[in-house]
């Protein structure tokens, strides 16, 4: 009897640690497979099913964490460095009041990017892409963390598909990544629709450049003293950021969009009558009042 009663307590065991067993894979398999839903792109606001919008333009802390990689990666002499650098001079052809801006600017952190080409944003994004893409691996424990990373093996998305990293297996059921890149002009239409529709629905501003306010027709120089700062912080020195705010979408700086030389918003040179009457703005190079932000979408490596 006690022998029948210790082979039941056996399968009973070995029955529930079948269950436990099953259940943990399961629900492994139901992250893997879904990860991408759950998962929001840092900073991003939902704008429809497969579009994000960043809730502010890229900062300056952003670019000096962007610096700060690919001088450990490749070397404070490298082309990949010095490619990346902005165009600091661009306070030059400013009034002379803001000439200091060419040295301490980029030191403002909470301030926004200005001084980057078209090219340059373009860069960043890619370079944004294969950094969240290996946050999300090593976060589901699909790969650990390379601390030593340098120029022959440091994380892309390429090189991991295409198993040309050391020591990692690329896991096929983990095939979803977030793609970020500058907006079309498309995109811009239904990321302004849906702040006004947010606006709309919210019925009350809590930060003074909560969108439709426009920073504008300022005079930063007076009598060649500084009497305000051109642009304001991208969170705008709020305590709190509502979830479904986007920031400075007018008259803070000019956004890089990535048709060709065109960028969007207007910025803190710009006067009112120019902002309200036109969104976009036909630019060729750096200067001192456009930056970017980016959008993203998921993706899956077809490749």
């Amino acid at each position: 009897m006690k022998k029948t009663m210790r082979i039941k307590l056996i399968i009973l065991s070995l029955s529930l640690l079948t269950v436990f067993n099953t259940s943990c894979f399961v629900k492994k398999a139901i992250i893997i497979d879904n990860y991408h839903i759950h998962e929001m792109p840092p900073g991003g606001i939902k704008i429809n099913d497969n579009l994000f919008c960043d809730q502010t333009e890229i900062s300056n802390l952003d670019w000096a964490e962007y610096m700060y990689w690919n001088k450990r990666i490749f070397g404070l002499e490298s082309v990949e460095y010095l490619s990346i650098l902005p165009d600091t001079l661009s306070w030059l052809e400013m009034d002379s009041c803001l000439h200091s801006f060419a040295s301490h600017y980029h030191n403002r952190m909470a301030y926004p990017l200005v001084g980057v080409s078209q090219e340059q944003a373009k860069k960043f994004s890619k370079w944004r892409t294969d950094r969240v893409f290996e946050y999300l691996l090593a976060k589901y424990g699909v790969i650990q963390y390379d601390t030593e990373q340098t120029r022959d093996n440091h994380f892309t998305i390429e090189r991991y598909f295409n198993g040309e990293l050391t020591n990692v297996i690329s896991d096929r059921e983990f095939n979803y990544y977030l793609e970020f890149r500058l907006p079309t002009l498309e995109e811009r239409k239904l990321i302004l629709y849906y702040n006004d529709s947010v606006m709309q629905n919210i019925g009350k501003r809590v930060c003074k450049c909560d969108y439709p306010y426009i920073w504008s027709d300022i005079i930063p120089c007076i009598n060649d003293s500084l009497s305000a700062m051109p642009t304001r912080p991208v969170s705008c020195n709020c305590s709190s950021r509502n979830n479904k705010r986007i920031f400075n979408l007018y008259g803070n700086v000019s956004e890089w969009t990535s048709d060709k030389n065109i960028a969007a918003g207007g910025s803190w040179l710009d006067k009112k009558e120019r902002i309200l009457s036109t969104d976009t703005f036909n630019l060729v190079s750096p200067n001192a009042w456009t930056g970017f932000r980016n959008v993203s979408e998921w993706k899956t490596w077809e490749k």
